[in-house]
């Protein structure tokens, strides 16, 4: 029995309520719960590649980090504190690095600040030598065109 059924019994509700067909106006609760699954189910699913990808080279070949499809970082490194600062506060580096330890990419929260102090300067116009007439962060678009 659903949760919405049972609810509904609990309550003394008079209209039956199909389990899992509540709709997601009145409960919301289920089209949650189906992402959350979602995002857990395709998160399983990187790991996962990224440690075929792994299995599939030689074992001396095997260094742990890489990407999957060339676009998703992944290392399963153990990280040394310098990495970890690094990753996650790099006044100087891109908003997000690859993860310091799984799948995906991290926050680099010094940068996210940076850019948050910035922000009251760029709504009023007044940009920082980093940012040209448009708002673009200059720095930061060098450094992707230089990864292009």
């Amino acid at each position: 029995m659903g949760c919405c059924k049972k609810k509904a019994l609990a309550e003394g509700a008079k209209v039956a309520v199909k389990a899992g067909k509540c709709g997601r106006a009145a409960h919301g609760h289920h089209h949650f719960h189906r992402c959350r699954k979602l995002i857990v189910a395709a998160s399983i699913g990187l790991v996962a590649a990224a440690i075929i990808e792994e299995l599939k080279k030689h074992p001396e070949e095997r260094n742990w980090h890489g990407f999957i499809g060339g676009l998703v970082p992944y290392d399963f490194r153990v990280p040394t504190p310098e990495k970890v600062v690094n990753n996650l506060w790099n006044p100087e580096g891109p908003v997000v690095s690859p993860k310091t330890f799984g799948v995906g990419w991290d926050p680099n929260i010094g940068r996210i600040v940076m850019e948050a102090v910035a922000l009251p300067d760029i709504i009023e116009g007044h940009y920082h030598d980093d940012y040209d007439d448009d708002g673009v962060d200059t720095e930061a678009h060098d450094v992707y065109e230089e990864k292009l």
